[in-house]
C-alpha cells in the first residue's frame, strides 16, 4: 500500500474530515495528512511507507493489553457468542 492513491486519498481525507485533537494541522498539512495505520503488534504499530510507532497512548483506555492479542481476540470472540454488549451501570454477567 506504500505510496499508493488510496494512501493519499485516506490522507486528504482525514484532514478534511478529522479533528486531530491535541495536534496542530500544519504538520500533516506538510505530508498531505496523518499516517495511515494497517497493522500492529505488542506496542507498535505499522504504517503505509513501513514506518513504526510506539503505541506509548494506546488510545488511553482502549488498547492498553497491547495490539494482537490472540488470547483475548478469543475470549473476546467467546464472551460475544453468548452477549456481545450490556450497560454496566444497569447489569452484570459471568465471564467466559
Amino acid at each position: 500500500m506504500e505510496g499508493n492513491d488510496d494512501t493519499q486519498t485516506l490522507k486528504l481525507k482525514a484532514r478534511q474530515h478529522l479533528w486531530m485533537a491535541y495536534q496542530p494541522p500544519e504538520p500533516y498539512a506538510a505530508e498531505g495528512g496523518p499516517p495511515v495505520l494497517v497493522s500492529a503488534e505488542g506496542s507498535w504499530m505499522v504504517d503505509t511507507d513501513g514506518n513504526r510507532y510506539l503505541d506509548g497512548v494506546s488510545a488511553l483506555e482502549a488498547c492498553v493489553a497491547g495490539h494482537i492479542r490472540p488470547e483475548l481476540a478469543e475470549a473476546a470472540y467467546r464472551q460475544m457468542q453468548q452477549l456481545e454488549f450490556l450497560d454496566v451501570f444497569r447489569y452484570t454477567s459471568p465471564p467466559d
